[in-house]
């Protein structure tokens, strides 16, 4: 099995590089799930290049401990390798989604 890892950039709550499945689940995937009523993401359009899929669109969610909604903008960077994702970039509006959280 290749290595998987993602990387949320430093303004960003959840920021950090993860690699693999295991970290990905419990500092990402876990946490969302707990700390968020249907945070999701809404893709409107994808970009294909190569090894590379961007796709465009907007987180929302609801923060439990503030009863906040949000939405902010967001773009996904996918690189694959042999037909399997190898990595995930995102660029978020993180100010929205930090605002929330207050």
């Amino acid at each position: 099995m290749g290595c998987i890892y993602i990387n949320f950039f430093y303004s960003f709550r959840y920021a950090g590089t993860y690699i693999g499945l295991e970290s990905i689940t419990k500092n990402v995937f876990s946490r969302l799930g707990s700390e968020w009523i249907d945070y999701k993401f809404t893709p409107e359009d994808y970009v294909a290049n190569e090894d590379r899929v961007v796709a465009f669109g907007t987180y929302t969610g609801t923060y439990k401990k503030t009863n906040k909604l949000f939405a902010a903008r967001v773009a996904h960077i996918w690189k694959l390798k042999d037909g399997k994702i190898v990595s995930f970039e995102q660029f978020v509006d993180s100010q929205t989604v930090n605002d929330a959280m207050k």
